[in-house]
């Protein structure tokens, strides 16, 4: 198996970041976004994380469903289309469109 390797060390990668940061901050100091969300799927660093304007959903549960349900050749259909999931969310939370 090849493995890669980032170009660049952690130090590295934090002093990128100070240069260069996103303006994410400037666009919620403006009020043109509320919140922007990812998913834990990649990289966040801890300044991120403790940032007001961003939110992290942790997405790990459906990756391992979406693994357990090829391996046990069952159709994935149903987890490609998050229509009813999120109907169903919207209801518990008291959400109308």
């Amino acid at each position: 198996m090849n493995t890669k390797t980032v170009p660049f060390t952690a130090e590295q990668l934090e002093n990128i970041i100070a240069q260069y940061p996103t303006p994410f901050h400037i666009y919620d100091e403006e009020g043109i976004i509320e919140k922007v969300i990812t998913t834990n799927l990649t990289y966040q660093t801890p300044e991120l994380l403790s940032r007001d304007w961003y939110a992290s959903s942790d997405v790990s549960k459906y990756v391992a469903l979406l693994i357990d349900t090829l391996n046990h050749d069952a159709s994935i259909s149903e987890l490609l289309d998050p229509t009813e999931r999120i109907k169903e969310y919207l209801e518990k939370k008291n959400i109308n469109l």
